[in-house]
């Protein structure tokens, strides 16, 4: 809690004498911002009644954390997103306690397959990091993550660049296994991540503007007529006209895949219409292609 004090305290101007800068900026280095994501169903397990649960752990720890509000969730994944400041051993008792919420809460699944659900996403653990750290973490041809799987015994992942909308400089990483196993793999990838200079987050983050950013340039960059033209029908079939496209405008132009509120890989529902309409495209070209070929032979 004193790095905390003494932080605000820099920040205000209340300490500016000469003899404590030294100090300050020692206070600066040691204080880093990361974030952790949480289901949203799990939030109200983290904040307790009133909040007072949350309160009380950042008053014991001198913690800075903020859970982002409801609907505001990380980008693709979809999940809510937890920013925590703080020095290093508090980082990693912060993340200790949002998982023991995560694995504590008592969600009522609705049936067998989000019971399941359920039941995996307490076994892992998701932290935002800077992209200018994803190497690091990666190691050489995948040297350090694959170690860390191995000493740890556990399942790591980290998203692709093209996974995230444009211009994000953030990563997650994905941990899964036994809790135990969990924790101290975690506490291990924070240490790594808190010594580097390049690690830093920003605290207040507004993830709309990427996915704004990313809507704008695809809405520029696709070739084709608007959404929903319907094409002229070639010479010889007046009385046809195509489906309209889904999405944009031209094939294969549907929204990104997203996540559902446990991590799951969801099935755009634009996907789902895309192909319904490729299905008719591919229909009534054989279509065209069997009668032209008809007419060829009997020379009509």
């Amino acid at each position: 809690k004193q790095w905390y004090q003494r932080r605000v305290a820099i920040t205000a101007g209340e300490e500016t004498s000469e003899s404590a800068a030294p100090d300050n900026r020692k206070i600066l280095k040691t204080v880093k911002v990361i974030r952790v994501l949480c289901p949203n169903y799990a939030v109200g397990s983290i904040l307790g009644k009133g909040g007072e649960r949350l309160k009380e752990f950042k008053d014991s720890t001198g913690a800075r954390i903020t859970v982002s509000k409801q609907g505001c969730m990380f980008p693709v994944i979809n999940e809510r997103y937890v920013s925590i400041m703080a020095d290093l051993s508090t980082i990693q008792s912060v993340v200790k306690f949002i998982q023991l919420r995560i694995r504590e809460d008592e969600f009522q699944p609705k049936d067998e397959r989000e019971l399941a659900r359920f039941e995996k996403r307490k076994r892992v653990c998701k932290v935002v990091v800077s992209d200018n750290v994803i190497g690091k973490i990666i190691g050489k041809g995948g040297d350090n993550i694959n170690e860390l799987k191995t000493r740890h015994n556990v399942m790591i992942k980290t998203t692709n660049k093209k996974e995230l909308p444009h211009e994000l400089p953030e990563r997650v990483i994905t941990i899964e296994g036994d809790h135990e196993k969990v924790n101290a793999c975690i506490d291990e990838i924070i240490a790594d991540i808190h010594e580097d200079p390049r690690s830093n987050l920003d605290y207040f983050v507004d993830y709309e503007k990427y996915l704004r950013h990313t809507q704008s340039s695809s809405s520029t960059s696709h070739r084709g007529p608007p959404m929903g033209y319907n094409p002229t029908p070639p010479s010889g079939y007046s009385g046809y006209n195509y489906p309209p496209y889904p999405y944009g405008s031209y094939p294969n132009q549907y929204p990104p895949y997203s996540y559902d509120q446990y991590g799951q890989y969801q099935y755009s529902q634009y996907q789902a219409s895309y192909k319904q309409h490729s299905d008719q495209y591919r229909h009534h070209d054989d279509s065209r292609s069997s009668s032209k070929s008809d007419s060829f032979r009997t020379g009509y």
